[in-house]
């Protein structure tokens, strides 16, 4: 049934009439002797100007064809018409017939745009051919001779307006129309927007692009002298400055209300406009937002920053500013601030299923989890945002063997409060510093403070894995939230003092940490410390360009107990004798440890939209994490782990490595407990994916996916107990000869699989099928005889084999 329905896409020219011809491709021909810089991108911009395209086919089937079948319901039945409606809704295109007219209009398009970069000679000419014997297919061919591209000679900038040309004067030499520029409209735009900035800054409120005018004098030698004019306002001889007059703040404006007389005044030439006898808000804390002063010259930076600082403060649900000039002083706007009130209480709560990924968990556990929060807005009345979230979730054990297995496998709660203060609060001058001495540049520094808010955290995790251990995580921070705009946001956190205080039965000492003596340091008790830097998080997210493609890059670090060390160090050598004593605390009579490491993690993504709602994603992953000091390893908590919903599907979280190495608890039918609790201290991970709709039924969205993972994670350091787990990029050998480890890609992971997600608009539910391609390990025989062989027969094992992976939202 397949192979007829691919074969038949020959068979939809029977559907075309005597003068119809379908387009079955779009060809661009560059005729040029001229350098052209990035050409493969050049092609791209100028077939994004076809004004008819080709039909594109799903699964070797060409979309057209549903539409036909679907066209076909005379003596159907009342299923098979709804049938054919749906394969046209999800598969189907209007056919694409050949349109000289638009053909026309393309080679137009191209001209014009060509022109706009500077190609004023361009010529853009069009020709077909039949690509089938009955001349029902045309390949259309556009010609594109560029011809030499025209170049900026001089600029000159004008205006009889004499301040203005002044000014003009005094900004030329920062202009974005240098010489030898090509004459592209962008470049003029990028210009007119920076003196319309400029001039907007320097008092000239009502001055806009509408005032700048582009003249040609000269163009010879395929060069272009520009003339740059700035005109008069209508019914002036000149441009006037503004300077700020009165503000008058309406702190609960309500439009529906009555008109408010009451008014006091707060600041010089700043009045609050309310009925209120107790304001929601301190006084302070609006002055502090405003950056429009009175008696200063208008700037639009101001004018942008009180408007932005306003709304961050989270307490106004919509803020307006309305200038106005003032009737009796020439020269001078007042403004009116109107601010509404935004809900003080807001309630939440979630509820979530996925597949577990706690450490030490076993095979088809169900994660359950749920949160409730609060925020309070305004909280002292200085806009500050209290933020509580009680979260409380259990793992199920739902196919368990043995009916004295527990149905409750883990139980995790957490309670995390937040205190957002609404301003950049630099405690130890260090940002202050940075930007003295030139570390930081002037506009970030200047985003910092008026778009930065400060945080002070503090949470509780209690985590119990029934008969195995409890831990105890206690986490206190100060830091900071900065988003100096849409794409770009930084979390950072300086003072954090982080306690872990793990509980271990008898039977997990002796079933897991006996076994490794390196996993069993990383349950001490500790104290993750830090006085200057606990963690960096940055976060970049692009824009999506004109082929639909967009990128995005999170990069995180953290630093653990660097202080300590060094006060340790400069102790230890002002000791007589000389020592290499550490700092210990003791809680509860027992000792606690100051960890030490590093940690550094980049995740990077890139996202291709294709058509019919269509995506293309891939990603990649790299993390290490190194101890240092008196410390020899890391935190098992701080360790990376690999597989599981995020990462490579196909196996469970913590299931694979580290490299090489076959845990015989991950593997099920032994005498114990079937657990996954592999990490490692440096890791990567790639994924590839398609997504692609399905159908939408009862207002639910249903997706599929198709997708690669492959991944692993290493040790950096030789493990006797972890065969083949080490970092390495050259085999090594142990005193027998034997191989110990190999080049790290040896021993990489690979999965594919589909999956299934149902969009409820509110949150989108997951469910991910994993099927094992490559073991990450060697075959080795029961003779302890290793052979090189990774890769498995996708058809090998039984169904008990895929791997089911639930979640909310997308992986990635």
């Amino acid at each position: 049934m397949f192979a007829l329905l691919v074969f038949s896409g020959c068979g939809t020219t029977k559907y075309l009439g005597p003068e119809e011809v379908f387009l079955e491709e779009n060809i661009i021909d560059l005729k040029t002797d001229q350098q052209i810089k990035k050409k493969g991108n050049f092609k791209n911009e100028l077939s994004t100007l076809y004004k008819q395209r080709p039909n594109s086919s799903f699964f070797f089937i060409p979309r057209e064809w549903y539409y036909y079948e679907a066209q076909d319901t005379l003596g159907r039945s009342k299923f098979t018409k709804g049938f054919k409606r749906w394969m046209l809704r999800q598969f189907g295109e209007e056919p694409t017939l050949y349109d000289p007219e638009k053909t026309e209009a393309t080679e137009r398009a191209m001209e014009y745009y060509l022109q706009h970069k500077g190609y004023f000679l361009a010529k853009v000419q069009s020709f077909y051919e039949y690509t089938d014997r009955n001349n029902k297919k045309i390949s259309v061919s556009y010609e594109v001779t560029p011809r030499q591209q025209y170049l900026i000679d001089t600029v000159r900038f004008i205006s009889r307006d004499s301040q203005i040309y002044r000014t003009l004067q005094s900004i030329r030499h920062s202009t974005v129309l240098k010489r030898g520029s090509p004459v592209d409209s962008k470049l003029y735009e990028q210009e007119t927007a920076r003196i319309v900035s400029y001039l907007r800054n320097q008092g000239y409120a009502y001055f806009g692009s509408n005032f700048i005018d582009n003249l040609e004098a000269d163009s010879s030698n395929f060069t272009v002298k520009l003339t740059l004019e700035v005109l008069l306002p209508p019914n002036d001889s000149v441009h006037r400055t503004y300077t700020i007059g009165d503000l008058y703040l309406y702190p609960d404006y309500n439009p529906s209300a009555p008109v408010i007389s009451k008014q006091d005044t707060i600041a010089e030439g700043v009045y609050l406009i309310s009925d209120s006898e107790n304001p929601a808000i301190r006084e302070k804390t609006l002055l502090n937002a405003l950056y429009l002063k009175k008696g200063e010259l208008f700037k639009q930076e101001n004018y942008d920053r009180t408007n932005r600082q306003l709304s961050n403060l989270g307490i106004f649900r919509f803020v307006t500013l309305k200038g106005e000039p003032d009737p009796e002083i020439p020269g001078r706007i007042n403004f009116r601030i109107y601010l509404s009130q935004n809900k003080k209480f807001e309630f939440g709560s979630d509820l979530e299923v996925n597949t577990s990924n706690i450490p030490f968990a076993g095979r088809r556990l169900l994660g359950v989890s749920g949160n409730v929060s609060l925020k309070h807005r305004n909280l002292f009345k200085g806009a500050e945002l209290f933020v509580t979230n009680l979260e409380g979730g259990v793992d199920l054990n739902l196919v368990r063997g043995d009916k004295k297995d527990p149905l409750i496998n883990t139980v995790d709660l957490r309670i995390q409060s937040d205190l957002y203060l609404p301003k950049f609060i630099d405690f130890f001058g260090f940002y202050a510093l940075l930007d003295k001495i030139r570390i930081l540049r002037k506009p970030f520094y200047t985003a910092l403070l008026d778009r930065g808010a400060t945080r002070l955290s503090f949470s509780y995790n209690y985590l119990e894995r029934i008969d195995l251990f409890t831990l105890h995580t206690l986490n206190t921070g100060f830091g900071y939230d900065f988003r100096p705009s849409s794409r770009h946001q930084y979390i950072i956190n300086h003072l954090g003092v982080d306690y872990l205080s793990p509980k271990t039965t008898f039977y997990f000492d002796t079933l897991i940490l006996q076994r490794n003596e390196n996993l069993r340091r990383t349950f001490d008790k500790q104290l993750f410390t830090s006085f200057a830097l606990r963690d960096f998080n940055y976060t970049f997210t692009g824009a999506t360009n004109l082929f639909g493609e967009s990128h995005s890059f999170i990069t995180r670090l953290e630093l653990s107990g660097l202080e300590v060390y060094l006060a340790n160090a400069i102790y230890n050598a002002f000791s007589v004798p000389a020592k290499r004593d550490t700092f210990d605390l003791r809680i509860g009579g027992d000792q606690v440890k100051f960890s030490q490491y590093g940690r550094l993690e980049f995740d990077y993504r890139h996202y291709r939209k294709l058509p019919k709602s269509q995506l293309f994603v891939f990603r990649a992953a790299i993390g290490l994490a190194l101890p240092f000091g008196y410390s020899n390893s890391v935190p098992y908590i701080k360790q990376f782990p690999t597989g599981g919903p995020q990462s490579v599907r196909a196996w469970n979280a913590r299931e694979i490595g580290p490299g090489g190495y076959l845990d015989s608890l991950s593997q099920t039918g032994g005498v114990n407990p079937t657990l996954f609790y592999q990490t490692g201290e440096f890791k990567l991970d790639f994924n590839v994916e398609y997504r692609f709709p399905i159908i939408t039924l009862f207002g639910i969205k249903y997706e599929g996916a198709l997708f690669v993972d492959a991944g692993n994670v290493w040790t950096t350091y030789p493990d006797s107990t972890r065969r083949f787990s080490q970092l390495r990029w050259t085999p090594t050998y142990d005193e027998d000869n034997q191989k110990i480890s190999d080049n790290l890609f040896k021993y990489i992971a690979v999965g594919t699989g589909f999956g299934l997600r149902l969009d409820f608009a509110y949150f989108i539910f997951r469910l991910d099928v994993g099927l094992k391609l490559r073991n990450p390990y060697p075959h080795i025989d029961d003779l302890g005889v290793v052979t090189e062989q990774f890769w498995r027969s996708p058809f090998q094992g039984s169904w008990q084999d895929l791997n089911l992976n639930l979640g909310l939202g997308y992986p990635f």
